[in-house]
């Protein structure tokens, strides 16, 4: 994949159909006709100006799902059924089981087809393995492009998007003055790797991500990989309980084969083993989250405060 140094966009929620491999699909209610801004390195431009929040914004819903691409199941078509066309989703990776090749993404397609102008991805694993990762790149051309990493804003919260498959020096000095400029009170961090897990016991090359949002304060970290559904309590990057910590929603469990051996993390709610896609309702200071399940189920839910933000 090319990697190359940030460039700037400017990004709708509800973009331009994609080819026609995709349907067109209709801007959600709530944000018909609004622009937001992403934030890659070095320079931000911004074509349509989000309006000024209100003291109180509106809460709003972002639905987030990893691991959503296989030929293997009928999981990808269940799940992509789950969330209305239209609606902003945050992809937490691997979009193309086994090797990311265009006959790996056909299945992708056919079943997320539908969502994918508006999903915001992170890149996983196995989605650049092969064909120098062109056929990722062909779908989301404009976060292939920027690196893999990237940030936005909507009301209260600001979303950072992180490639976990490709840690560079550069990555992490954009993050950590992304993370100083942001003036939201609420923040989430998504990627695709976790760093606990009851499954693969976690990826420990992403605590260089954890380091800086912890220092930052950031309330929400979102991950797939696991292929399952996993909700940890607030923690430090050294896994040490805090209640002004991060939490850790694991959503691996948008289609693939599901992993069903897990045991259970000291600091985990334990994996729910189901299909299923996530759901959060953010607020002006607060969040919650449940797990819906293709069989109509909650699988897991809860609510949190902001944590407060520390002087960077």
């Amino acid at each position: 994949m090319n990697k190359r140094n940030a460039i700037v966009l400017s990004f709708a929620v509800a973009l331009i159909a994609p080819s026609c491999s995709s349907p067109t699909s209709p801007t959600s209610d709530l944000e018909e006709k609004k622009r937001i801004e992403i934030v890659t390195p070095d320079v931000t431009t911004q074509v349509s100006p989000v309006p000024p929040s209100p003291q109180r914004s509106i809460p709003f819903t972002m639905w987030f799902v990893g691991d959503p691409g296989t030929c293997n199941s009928e999981g990808p078509y269940l799940t992509a059924k789950m969330i209305p066309v239209g609606s902003p989703i945050l992809g937490l990776g691997d979009f193309a089981h086994p090797r990311g090749r265009e006959k790996d993404f056909v299945c992708f397609d056919d079943s997320w087809g539908k969502h994918i102008s508006n999903i915001f991805p992170a890149t996983g694993n196995h989605d650049d393995e092969d064909e120098q990762g062109l056929p990722y790149c062909k779908r989301f051309p404009d976060y292939c492009a920027n690196g893999g990493y990237y940030s936005f804003d909507r009301e209260s919260w600001h979303f950072v998007g992180l490639n976990s498959t490709e840690i560079t020096q550069g990555q992490l000095i954009w993050l950590r003055e992304d993370l100083r400029r942001n003036e939201k009170p609420c923040t989430v961090a998504f990627f695709h790797h976790p760093l606990f897990s009851s499954g693969t016991g976690g990826t420990k090359s992403v605590r260089l991500f954890w380091d800086e949002l912890y220092k930052a304060g950031v309330d929400l970290v979102l991950n797939g990989h696991d292929h399952f559904w996993e909700v940890f309590t607030k923690q430090k990057p050294s896994g040490e309980k805090d209640t002004q910590g991060i939490r850790q929603i694991t959503n691996g469990a948008g289609g693939v084969l599901l992993r069903t051996d897990a045991g259970r993390h000291v600091n985990s709610e334990g994996p729910v083993f189901s299909w299923g896609v996530g759901k959060l309702l953010l607020g002006s200071s607060e969040y919650s989250w449940e797990f819906q399940k293709v069989d109509g189920g909650i699988g897991s839910s809860g609510s949190e405060a902001c944590n407060p933000k520390p002087v960077l």
